[in-house]
């Protein structure tokens, strides 16, 4: 395989041997339309590597909940907040509901 720098000669070498105006200027402007299309492709943000993150050990629950903005909720507060709005099915017509 090549290296680029003797890729980069080799093309030099072939279009410093080119007379024809039309033939250059359709070298030019594939190169660039080339060039132009991969600094769209860098530009454009693809979400779902947007998203990765390193994996981190040793940070608890409430570390990240904190770096997050979060708070961790209890099970008792969970309650709390439900009982404002009492259910008035059973829990099996709920499930039922699933199927």
């Amino acid at each position: 395989m090549e290296s680029i720098s003797e890729i980069k000669l080799d093309l030099i070498k072939l279009i410093t041997r080119i007379t024809d105006v039309q033939q250059l200027n359709t070298i030019y402007q594939t190169i660039k339309s080339s060039e132009d299309r991969l600094k769209s492709m860098e530009s454009t943000d693809d979400k779902f590597l947007s998203g990765q993150v390193d994996i981190r050990s040793g940070i608890s629950k409430d570390q990240v909940f904190a770096e997050q903005g979060k708070q961790s909720m209890t099970f008792e507060e969970v309650q709390e907040l439900m009982t404002d709005e009492p259910c008035e099915e059973s829990l099996e017509e709920l499930l039922a509901t699933l199927d």
